[in-house]
């Protein structure tokens, strides 16, 4: 990777953005979240696309490297994307009920259960439980 770096800093010390991308998909890959950060803060997209339309996030999910996936949606990517097989991040956690959680939760930040029945009820949230008062 240093090769790719050094080659690419001759161009103004900016490493290509292909260059990034592809070493992010790597990191994610190996749920290396130190290189992750430092990708992510050097400009890699952190929605990058692997030619098969797999992004970090889905890459660290099949992997089952729950400390990637948490770093990735904290620095904003999206859950809600999926591969050309149409697989998202959750359907490629196979199962893991952390990484399950963490990738459901970012994809869908409207809470389940009540305020999802009701739909004129906009303003459910997750931090302030409605209360129901029973009619008389």
């Amino acid at each position: 990777m240093s090769n790719a770096f050094n080659a690419a800093a001759a161009n103004n010390n900016k490493p290509a953005q292909e260059i990034l991308d592809r070493s992010l998909l790597r990191a994610a890959e190996f749920g290396e979240s130190g290189k992750i950060t430092g990708l992510i803060r050097r400009g890699a997209n952190k929605n990058a696309r692997h030619t098969n339309g797999d992004t970090p996030l889905i890459i660290a999910a099949r992997e089952g490297h729950g400390a990637a996936v948490q770093l990735l949606l904290k620095r904003g990517a999206e859950a809600s994307l999926r591969n050309h097989q149409g697989e998202s991040a959750a359907d490629a956690s196979r199962g893991d009920p952390a990484i399950l959680a963490q990738t459901r939760r970012s994809a869908d930040p409207k809470p389940m259960g009540f305020c999802r029945k009701l739909p004129a009820m906009r303003s459910c949230s997750r931090v302030e439980p409605m209360l129901v008062m029973p009619i008389r």
